[in-house]
């Protein structure tokens, strides 16, 4: 929503967002209430609301885990998924951890959030 209009076309939507977000991020930018937002969102209901902020038990963590394919792509850390799976034994007590701190709003080290960008050549032999 645009004031009262309601925005439809997919670059009003894109243009509306940026400038939300533009200002939001400015130097001089002020906390935001749900009321500064150029769209609405639906009322998440409070018992879906608390089911999301609630800390995972360790069955839920292993659950989502053992349901990622193992073919997955490694993230910077370089361990797929099938590491994560065939050495969950030894390494469920860190990874409920490390999972449950980033629910505590614990600091997460800056390499959790680190992004690898790769330059691949576009040649048959390099």
């Amino acid at each position: 929503m645009e004031g009262t209009q309601e925005i439809t076309h997919p670059d009003r939507i894109r243009d509306s967002a940026a400038s939300y977000f533009e200002i939001l991020l400015s130097r001089h930018a002020t906390q935001p209430s749900t009321t500064d937002f150029p769209f609405q969102f639906s009322k998440i209901p409070e018992v879906v609301d608390n089911n999301l902020c609630s800390i995972p038990l360790e069955e839920e963590i292993k659950e989502i885990v053992f349901n990622i394919d193992k073919e997955s792509v490694a993230g910077p850390d370089e361990f797929s998924s099938a590491f994560y799976q065939a050495c969950w034994e030894f390494i469920a007590r860190d990874t409920c951890d490390a999972v449950r701190d980033f629910f505590c709003d614990t600091l997460m080290p800056r390499s959790f959030t680190a992004t690898t960008i790769v330059f691949i050549p576009k040649v048959d032999f390099p």
